[in-house]
């Protein structure tokens, strides 16, 4: 996924870095839909966020013993929604 700000940020950055990382940064921006160049970016944590919705759980509880299996089981998932991006969209319960 692509939009104005993300459009801009690859294309300025693109010579900055250089490289592989680089000219997967200038084909990201002239076909959003590269796959490779998007598996690329997706390397570097930064740049992979700035692709795609992300979620990951930030805080996880259950249980009551080391030794038993929990009844019952808590997660807290932290999701940071791209801009154009409908929150509903993902199948999540966004609260």
């Amino acid at each position: 996924m692509l939009h104005e700000v993300t459009e801009a940020f690859f294309s300025g950055s693109a010579d900055l870095v250089g490289g592989e990382m680089g000219e997967a940064m200038r084909r990201i921006v002239a076909n959003p839909g590269d796959a490779q160049a998007a598996a690329i970016l997706a390397r570097q944590p930064g740049y992979n966020s700035r692709l795609r919705t992300t979620c990951v759980a930030t805080l996880l509880s259950g249980g009551h013993a080391q030794n038993a299996l929990p009844q019952l089981a808590e997660a807290t998932v932290n999701c940071r929604v791209f801009p154009t991006h409908d929150p509903r969209a993902c199948g999540h319960g966004f609260r």
